[in-house]
């Protein structure tokens, strides 16, 4: 029952970061710019504003996947590190490559080492929680109020960013 929960909070938080990443928080196709960029070394190209680095962006990508870690770790059978970040590299290059094959944003090497930065620092939260926890259950209930908290946190900022968007 507990991991049902954490199951639909995943759904929740995964639509979420695709309508934001993907959808750059769009509701229409016809409102992404086409744009059609690969940048294959890190720190250059799309994170260079005026000649420096942006680090508010690299931030903004590590924060956004902090919680898929904490998922992917949760929700595991089996727990398995390197299983783990592996997942969280491949959803990372899945959403850089759909951005490419769409021709809806900027493909950076930078952002899939950020996000899967991110996606480890949640994993290793995880692990520190499930640690502490000791009993299963005690994990999934603990992760499950988080993860519930943290969902319904962004689902209602994003509620609001739509609200002042429409006035």
């Amino acid at each position: 029952m507990k991991k049902n929960f954490l199951a639909v909070m995943f759904v929740v938080y995964f639509l979420i970061l695709t309508w934001i990443i993907v959808f750059k928080m769009s509701f229409s196709l016809e409102e992404l710019g086409h744009i059609r960029s690969l940048n294959l070394i890190p720190l250059k190209g799309s994170v260079i504003v005026n000649g420096k680095l942006d680090a508010g962006e690299i931030l903004q990508n590590v924060i956004a996947f902090i919680p898929l870690g904490v998922f992917i770790r949760a929700l595991a059978e089996k727990r398995n590190l390197s299983r783990e970040i592996a997942a969280a590299a491949l959803i990372s290059i899945a959403y850089e490559t759909l951005q490419f094959i769409l021709a809806i944003g900027r493909t950076d090497i930078t952002d899939v080492l950020a996000n899967t930065i991110g996606g480890i620092i949640g994993i290793m939260v995880c692990a520190a929680i499930e640690k502490i926890c000791g009993r299963e259950d005690r994990f999934i209930l603990v992760i499950s109020i988080c993860t519930g908290i943290g969902t319904f946190a962004v689902v209602g900022l994003v509620a609001l960013l739509l609200l002042a968007n429409n006035f």
